[in-house]
């Protein structure tokens, strides 16, 4: 996340974007990243993601 507020503080200061350009997107990416978190194929998919990224690390599973 710290990189995306970079390049998005470094499309302001190169001119490409207005800071009420980039404050647009990142609310509008939040919007479209909870909306998702809603979905049943997103929740099953991200629980499936997270066993298999805990079994890698040799993390319990939970």
């Amino acid at each position: 996340m710290v990189r995306a507020w970079e390049y998005g503080h470094n499309r302001i200061v190169g001119g490409i974007h207005y800071a009420s350009d980039v404050e647009a997107g990142r609310i509008a990416g939040t919007v479209i990243a909870e909306t998702i978190r809603t979905h049943d194929d997103y929740k099953a998919e991200f629980e499936a993601a997270k066993e298999e990224l805990r079994s890698v690390l040799g993390l319990p599973h939970v």
